[in-house]
């Protein structure tokens, strides 16, 4: 499984230019992937995401996330879109939560269900690094409200078993009363994942709900620079290649990481 990393810079951007990165790493001369993926913030709006899926209809797209208002409550959730085609991702089977003393297992995703986005858990920012830093077009800060997502995200998908996090969810997605905030894929599925997908923009995240042999994989838009990190088998931080750099801004490059069948 071949995975591009695009790093680009959305700290302190309410709009981005990373929709034209995108759209040049999946025209004709773009190198063929399997899964390609951008850090928090792009603001990509959904139609803009489609029509870039199917520029390459082989690549599972999460093109960053976007902020989107929910329906006809105004509020605001921080979601990233799944992508196959200009499509979701229809699953075959179930997948549950992990067993654990006196609790058993929930369902996570249902057969047949289309994946078609995640939206981000947790509420917890900091100063410049928030949702309504980033708000644009017609979100207006202080009119709407910035909302958690409630479903976490694991899905199959060429053999693996994935599951997708944004930003803080790594590490204190769901509240947990007295008891302290949780990793949302940690708490959710243990360390049972072949591929843990992080989204961020601002925040050092880690491989914690990863098998023994499983993969990591976080783009961060945060910082001075933008950056690409992938943890492989016991949980060590491995080399990316970068093969385009400064594709539509200063320090954006697309990094790819192979992870080896198995």
């Amino acid at each position: 499984m071949k995975i591009g990393l695009y790093a680009y810079k959305t700290a302190g951007k309410r709009t981005t230019t990373a929709e034209q990165g995108l759209k040049q790493i999946l025209g004709e001369d773009g190198p063929c992937l399997d899964v390609l993926i951008a850090p928090e913030y792009t603001n990509i709006p959904l139609v803009n995401a489609r029509a870039l899926s199917t520029l390459d209809p082989e690549v599972l797209l999460i093109p960053g996330t976007t902020l989107t208002q929910a329906g006809h409550s105004g509020n605001i959730l921080n979601r990233a879109y799944i992508l196959k085609a200009g499509q979701g991702l229809t699953q075959e089977g179930e997948i549950l939560t992990r067993k654990r003393l006196g609790v058993e297992p929930k369902l996570v995703t249902a057969d047949g269900e289309p994946i078609t986005h995640y939206d981000k858990i947790s509420t917890c920012a900091v100063p410049g690094y928030s949702d309504a830093d980033h708000a644009f077009g017609d979100i207006r800060p202080g009119f709407a409200k910035f909302t958690a997502g409630t479903k976490p995200c694991v899905f199959d998908y060429l053999g693996r078993r994935m599951g997708l996090e944004i930003c803080r969810d790594n590490e204190m997605g769901f509240r947990k009363g007295h008891s302290g905030n949780r990793p949302v894929l940690k708490e959710t599925m243990g360390q049972g994942l072949d591929l843990q997908i992080v989204l961020s923009c601002g925040l050092t995240a880690k491989p914690n709900a990863i098998k023994r042999d499983g993969y990591f994989a976080c783009v961060d838009g945060g910082g001075d620079k933008p950056t690409a990190n992938v943890y492989g088998p016991g949980a060590k931080l491995t080399d990316v290649i970068p093969i385009g750099a400064d594709l539509v801004e200063k320090n954006d490059t697309l990094y790819i990481y192979n992870i080896p069948e198995k």
